[in-house]
């Protein structure tokens, strides 16, 4: 069997034939696939085709079901394909296949949480790397679904967190203790955003660095994300310079001397001295006086 046209065009997702030893990953990818095509209600058991007698609802479903068929078909070694040659129809293939490979139960769901424990994201990876990491937390997370476990979210989540490199702790550390001062749960949703956001933020501070090299090799030092050149601190949750996490505005809010400083702006006399508040993260550590004790002159 060959994977018919359509499905070349259509398709999103391109991996490896079914073979021994990547049933797992094997099944969770023809599942998207199959709910790409609009075809996943053949592999299901819950799901009952039209009679027979319904010429025109029968003839429409088997002509996707062959469908069906091709698509699975078309992402199987040889071996397998000898295998489902007298099956009728996609669900037959589906159990079929499952009955050969799938690892059910305890057993199966320990070989799913022990990937989750050991899947783990190298220092230097690049945002590919990253997006796979995370893939493949999601990857597994389906697979116990499959297997009738349901993997909580905030698991999920601390899994993600435990894979990255040491060099990533300060981060971490700063984004649940964000977290919990907020009183409001991690998401696994919420761990891959920031998490992508800050390799993209690593990676163009890590472009910038090499262009200003001064050729003795004095860049910036990111990968711990804590000290710029020159020895100025610099945030590991917002990777700007100037500050820390203790005092990052974005990671704490705002500190009550700047709220009342923009309150009084705004109740103030247009003719009296008005401060420029711009954005200059550079900033954050350097106000730590309150508002009465700048001078006209303070650059912010």
């Amino acid at each position: 069997m060959s994977l018919d046209s359509d499905s070349k065009k259509i398709s999103l997702y391109q991996f490896e034939p079914l073979d021994e030893g990547n049933y797992q990953e094997w099944q969770t990818r023809m599942i998207w696939k199959l709910e790409e095509l609009e075809l996943e209600e053949h592999i299901d058991p819950s799901v009952s085709p039209p009679m027979q007698d319904e010429k025109t609802k029968w003839a429409t479903w088997s002509k996707e079901d062959r469908r069906a068929m091709r698509t699975i078909g078309g992402h199987l070694s040889s071996i397998n394909v000898a295998k489902i040659a007298e099956c009728k129809t996609a669900l037959e293939i589906w159990k079929l296949l499952q009955s050969e490979y799938c690892i059910q139960g305890s057993m199966g769901n320990f070989h799913i949480w022990t990937r989750l424990r050991t899947t783990t994201l190298e220092e230097g990876s690049d945002l590919a790397t990253t997006q796979a990491f995370l893939d493949e937390h999601r990857k597994l997370r389906s697979q116990a679904a499959a297997n009738n476990w349901t993997v909580p979210d905030d698991i999920l989540a601390m899994s993600i967190l435990s894979g990255l490199p040491a060099s990533w702790s300060p981060w971490i550390e700063a984004t649940t203790s964000h977290y919990h001062l907020l009183n409001k749960p991690l998401t696994s949703k919420d761990m891959s955003e920031g998490i992508l956001q800050r390799s993209r933020t690593l990676l163009v501070l890590n472009d910038e660095a090499q262009a200003k090299g001064d050729g003795e090799g004095k860049v910036m030092k990111i990968s711990g994300g804590n000290t710029a050149s020159g020895g100025r601190p610099r945030c590991s949750h917002c990777m700007k310079v100037g500050h820390t996490q203790a005092t990052c505005w974005k990671l704490n809010g705002e500190p009550d001397w700047v709220k009342a400083k923009k309150d009084w702006k705004q109740q103030s006399d247009k003719s009296a001295p008005v401060y420029n508040l711009s954005t200059n993260t550079d900033l954050q550590d350097v106000w730590m006086v309150s508002s009465k004790e700048q001078s006209d002159s303070d650059t912010i």
